[in-house]
C-alpha cells in the first residue's frame, strides 16, 4: 500500500511526539524515508537544499489548511539582501493527532514500515540539524544519481554541478548517517 505525501507528513509529525523544527528537517526526514520504503512517487528532485518536493511542501500547507498541523514562524529579520529570515516549525493538533492515530490501524503493515523507519531516521540524526540533514540528503541524492560508488572528491565535485557545496567532513558525516540507514556503504580504501 502506497503512503500519500499528505499521510505521511501527518504521520510524521505524529510519530515525532508532534512537533518538528524546520521545513527542511520535514523534507529531509520525508526523503531518507521515502528511499528507505522505495516510496518513489513522492516527487523529489535537485533544489537549493537538496532534494525537495512540490508534493510534500504541498501536503505540509494543506495539512495546516485543513488544521491538522499547525504552521509557526520564528522571525529572525532581514538577511543581507534585505529579504525576511523565517523558520517554519509545525505541531499537530488535537484533530490532526486523531486524524494520525485513526490512520495508524488502517494503513495495516505500512504503518508499522513507516514507523520503523521515523525510528531509523531519527535514531541516526539523533545530533544532526536541519543543514547536516541536507548535506546528507544532496550526498545521497548523487550516490544515487551516479548509479556506482563516489569518493567524497567525486561527490563534492558533482555537488558543484548542482552549484551545491559540500566540505569534506560534511560528506564523511554524510556517509556515516546514509550507512545507519541502509542507504550506503564504504568501499575498501
Amino acid at each position: 500500500m502506497s503512503i500519500t505525501p499528505r499521510t505521511a507528513v501527518l504521520l510524521l509529525v505524529h510519530r515525532l511526539k508532534g512537533k518538528v523544527g524546520t521545513r527542511t528537517k520535514v523534507m529531509k526526514y520525508m526523503y531518507f524515508i521515502g528511499e528507505m520504503l522505495g516510496e518513489h512517487e513522492w516527487g523529489f528532485h535537485a533544489h537549493f537544499y537538496g532534494p525537495y518536493s512540490e508534493d510534500v511542501a504541498d501536503a505540509i500547507s494543506r495539512l495546516g489548511f485543513l488544521g491538522f498541523i499547525d504552521e509557526r514562524c520564528q522571525q529572525f529579520g532581514p538577511d543581507e539582501r534585505g529579504f525576511e529570515r523565517c523558520r517554519y516549525d509545525y505541531s499537530l493538533t488535537d484533530d490532526g493527532r486523531a486524524i494520525a492515530e485513526g490512520l495508524l490501524p488502517q494503513l495495516g503493515p505500512a504503518a508499522k514500515q513507516f514507523t520503523d523507519a521515523v525510528d531509523k531516521v531519527r535514531s541516526a540524526a539523533a545530533d544532526m540539524g536541519y543543514m547536516d540533514l541536507s548535506y546528507a540528503a544532496k550526498t545521497y541524492f548523487l550516490l544515487k544519481e551516479s548509479g556506482k560508488p563516489m569518493l567524497p572528491a567525486e561527490i563534492r565535485a558533482k555537488a558543484r554541478e548542482f552549484q551545491w557545496t559540500i566540505a569534506a567532513h560534511d560528506v564523511e558525516k554524510s556517509v556515516s548517517f546514509l550507512e545507519s540507514l541502509g542507504l550506503a556503504t564504504r568501499g575498501n580504501s
